[in-house]
């Protein structure tokens, strides 16, 4: 004589609840991409130098925005930004 037994969820949204829960457990339970110290100080030394590489970059690009502010030079009457106009002779160098 058996009591009870394993009943499965008896909703659709409980369902999926524990499907998920169980979808976790199993990803939690694998293999970890960072098992070795080396591979941590790895992984870190790549952020490290991506993020240096970006930083460069950007100083870069303000320095090239920085020479092109001081250099505009317009010869027309009217300079038109990208949402507005402004008539008057610039003459900045």
């Amino acid at each position: 004589m058996v009591r009870g037994g394993r009943t499965g969820p008896a909703r659709l949204e409980e369902a999926e609840a524990a499907k998920e829960e169980l979808e976790e457990r199993k990803k939690k339970r694998g293999a970890k991409e960072d098992f070795y110290r080396f591979q941590v100080r790895e992984k870190r030394k790549e952020r490290e130098g991506e993020l240096r590489r970006k930083f460069e970059q950007d100083r870069r690009k303000v320095a090239e925005m920085r020479e092109r502010r001081g250099k505009i030079v317009v010869s027309r009457d009217i300079f038109v930004f990208p949402s507005v106009e402004v008539e008057y002779l610039l003459t900045v160098v």
